[in-house]
């Protein structure tokens, strides 16, 4: 093998050696496979957000860190943004200026250990919670939840969220928050009349996400 065969000019080389072809991409090194951090927004989903006050809302969740809230005293309109489906705890923004993704934490401890899927299924499942039963929607959470929880032990866990279905669930608009509707009033009531864009959710890239989900739902 190191004697001849190295030594023998093949055609898929376009006629070189093996050793011959080596010596010319020696000096290139070889190329460090990507970093954890690195995958997760290479092969994370793409939107677009606007980074309020109250930070960036996403999937009915609020991520803030004090990198991304200097990076709104920087940057007006929307910001790129990557979701790893895996870990819905954190998310990545993108600083153009540094040319470097800032983390952001979710606001929530709900959402502990979840990735996108498990996320979407307790929602769908808070859902199915009876009317008067939703006095705060942060308990209707905590509550479905330990039912999602609950049917883990004696079913498969959920398929992962692509991006193709994405979005019927990324922009639907829920009845509930991730928070008390007590702390949702207030700080709406705090950020009236300085930050009108917190009136309404921003819309992920590709198709109009929130009317699919309308006709999702009377269809079925």
């Amino acid at each position: 093998m190191v004697d001849i065969y190295h030594n023998r000019a093949h055609d898929g080389l376009r006629g070189v050696t093996p050793l011959q072809r080596w010596g010319q991409v020696a000096h290139l090194g070889v190329r460090v496979p990507p970093s954890i951090d690195d995958l997760r927004f290479i092969l994370g989903l793409p939107f677009k957000r606007t980074i309020q006050p109250s930070g960036i809302r996403l999937f009915g969740l609020r991520y803030k860190s004090i990198e991304v809230d200097d990076l709104s005293r920087t940057v007006s309109g929307e910001v790129d943004v990557r979701v790893d489906t895996h870990d819905v705890t954190r998310i990545l923004v993108l600083d153009l200026q540094k040319h470097q993704w800032l983390e952001a934490q979710c606001t929530d401890a709900t959402v502990k250990g979840l990735s996108l899927a498990e996320w979407k299924a307790v929602r769908d499942l808070a859902q199915t919670i009876p009317e008067d039963e939703r006095r705060l929607a942060y308990e209707t959470l905590l509550k479905a939840r330990q039912i999602f929880d609950e049917s883990l032990r004696s079913a498969a866990r959920p398929q992962r969220v692509s991006s193709a279905e994405g979005g019927k669930f990324y922009d639907d608009p829920a009845f509930f928050d991730a928070e008390p509707v007590e702390a949702e009033v207030a700080a709406t009531a705090d950020n009236r009349g300085t930050d009108e864009a917190a009136q309404s959710e921003p819309k992920p890239l590709g198709e109009n996400a929130a009317s699919f989900v309308r006709r999702n739902r009377t269809s079925q």
